[in-house]
């Protein structure tokens, strides 16, 4: 079975308990009409009594019981199953690969987890159940017909097929608008999410107007499809229901009229009525299940498709014993698709043990992919990465990445209180005096005394209560907790002003006597007392040494100096 598939149709012992409860509520209605039809048949003959309704009422309250017992373990199965179905899919989601997420927008994958998981819960832990009790119903009930009256049998089934032929195209014309619902309503998270996650820039551009144009427009398209809908069942409704009770109709008529020619006893006629209801409701369902099914079909493709996606390769070798850990980048060449160009051309780089490594170069020269190849966040490139002389990836990858902290130019605050973020990640928490230092070397001491709750004032949803350089200061607080041999500092002065810039680059030179330091730069105030420089221009590397080699021996990284005035020649 396919693995979409297996998601529908996937039932644990909690469901088949309930399925198998919802089945023996199923015989209490499906025997109740022939106690009906002989408490009708005796008192047409006799006079009434309590014990001839007592078999009626018994009947019916056990079939009360077992139907409420079986619709609490559909419900506690079916909230289990949606939370095992959206826990799977976002542990799948922290083991994809970055380039995933670059081909996925947030707020649809958002919905995904949402949504689909909600579509996928309702079908299996409803329409599944309800489906195969309809059948049951449907069998029992017409087997039990036939056994009262064959003709009278026949006239239903009969009636109810050609109701069933007219009911099938709307699942069809449904399952259609379904798919494209499904595919708005993602968009439309996606979009929700974006502009609550850009409001500020939104409200600055005073781009109002033009937010609120893309949203009414995936909006109406959705409105639009509904009405589509709404006008299809506006009007083959009322011609399904016209069939229905011309249906029900005839056979009242044809049953009635064996009656009067005592051919068919009133108590038979009853229980027929009866085993009608038993009937619509089992057809109804059926006929909606086709629906339900193709709308849960069209989210268990997406959420499979994300379950089949080619995780990160974690296995490997634990990194042990190595004291003065250096790394050698060679030959390294990267582009995104094959018919792309090279982001980066032959790059090598090297980083020894306690040193200050920089690579500088313009915007777009590659630089923060060359990190993302060094972290294994990209693993798709040409060229090795040596640890000691020794392949990274014979490593597992949390132990790759057991050996870098790093330091982004984009926020990396998680909602929560300033003790959270320090701590994140970690799996020994550690104490008021080593958080009070890492504070101490990010130069965040006296910012935190300004928190009402200190350490435990939360910083509201990406860090949005504090400012940028007290967002860059606990990042470089983490990192030093993380104790890693090597810290990177990815563009983490860009976005900063110059006092915050200051600070910043007071505690990286903090740090540069402790850990390998690997500063990503095109602001070159950041990088100009590093041991070693790297330019990167072109994607690939022009040159490199300390500050004063480099304007000396390239003469486009005296440009590049010149270009932002903080030559120090």
């Amino acid at each position: 079975m396919k693995r979409d598939r297996i998601y529908l149709f996937k039932i644990d012992v909690l469901l088949l308990i309930a399925i198998l409860l919802s089945v023996a509520g199923s015989v209490c209605n499906l025997v109740l009409p022939l106690f009906v039809r002989q408490f009708i048949d005796v008192r047409a003959t006799s006079l009434m009594s309590f014990d001839s309704l007592l078999p009626i009422l018994t009947v019916l309250m056990m079939g009360s019981i077992v139907n409420a017992v079986s619709m609490y373990l559909i419900s506690v199965s079916g909230d289990r199953r949606i939370r095992d179905i959206r826990e799977n899919i976002e542990e799948k989601l922290l083991k994809l690969p970055i380039s995933f997420y670059k081909e996925n927008a947030s707020g649809e994958l958002v919905s995904r987890i949402i949504n689909d998981s909600l579509i996928i819960k309702e079908f299996t832990t409803n329409e599944v159940p309800n489906a195969i009790v309809s059948i049951i119903t449907l069998i029992g009930s017409i087997g039990i017909l036939l056994y009262l009256d064959l003709k009278l049998t026949l006239v239903i089934v009969l009636s109810f097929t050609i109701v069933a032929i007219i009911a099938y195209p709307l699942g069809k014309i449904n399952e259609g608008y379904s798919f494209l619902i499904q595919d708005y309503l993602s968009k439309l998270s996606q979009v929700i999410t974006e502009n609550i996650q850009n409001i500020q820039i939104i409200k600055l551009y005073n781009a109002q107007k033009e937010v609120k144009h893309k949203f009414k427009k995936i909006n109406n398209n959705i409105y639009g499809l509904s009405k589509k809908i709404d006008k299809i069942f506006s009007i083959t409704g009322p011609i399904q229901t016209m069939f229905t009770l011309l249906a029900f109709l005839i056979i009242v008529l044809y049953g009635s009229t064996r009656v009067s020619q005592h051919t068919l006893s009133m108590g038979i006629l009853a229980s027929f009525m009866m085993y009608i209801f038993e009937i619509i409701t089992p057809i109804n369902t059926l006929a909606n299940f086709y629906v339900s099914y193709s709308e849960a079909k069209g989210a268990s493709k997406v959420i499979s498709r994300i379950m089949n996606t080619t995780e990160e390769k974690v296995t490997g070798k634990d990194i042990n014993g190595i004291k003065e850990p250096y790394i050698e980048m060679k030959n390294i060449s990267f582009k995104y698709g094959k018919k792309s160009s090279l982001i980066l051309k032959r790059v090598s780089v090297s980083f020894d043990s306690l040193k200050k490594i920089a690579i500088v170069g313009p915007s777009g020269a590659g630089k923060t992919t060359l990190i993302s190849i060094l972290t294994r966040l990209q693993e798709k490139y040409d060229g090795l990465v040596f640890l000691n002389g020794r392949n990274s990836k014979d490593y597992s990858l949390a132990s790759w990445r057991s050996l870098f902290s790093v330091v982004t130019q984009e926020n990396s605050i998680f909602s929560g209180s300033i003790r959270d973020n320090l701590t994140f990640g970690l799996i020994d928490k550690p104490s008021e005096e080593e958080l009070n230092q890492a504070l101490k070397v990010a130069s965040m001491s006296k910012d935190i005394d300004k928190f009402p709750g200190k350490l435990d004032f939360d910083v509201g949803e990406n860090g949005g209560k504090l400012s940028g350089g007290q967002r860059q200061k606990i990042q470089i607080a983490r990192a030093y907790l993380r104790d890693t041999p090597f810290i990177i500092f990815d563009e983490a002065t860009s976005n900063l002003d110059p006092e915050s810039e200051s600070e910043i680059l007071s505690s990286i030179d903090e740090l540069s006597s402790k850990k390998t330091l690997i500063v990503i730069a095109h602001r070159l105030s950041t990088i100009v007392n590093a041991d070693k420089i790297y330019f990167l221009d072109n994607h690939q590397i022009l040159g490199a040494g300390t500050h004063k080699e480099l304007l000396r021996k390239v003469e486009k990284y005296k440009t590049f100096v010149n270009d932002q005035f903080i030559s120090k020649e």
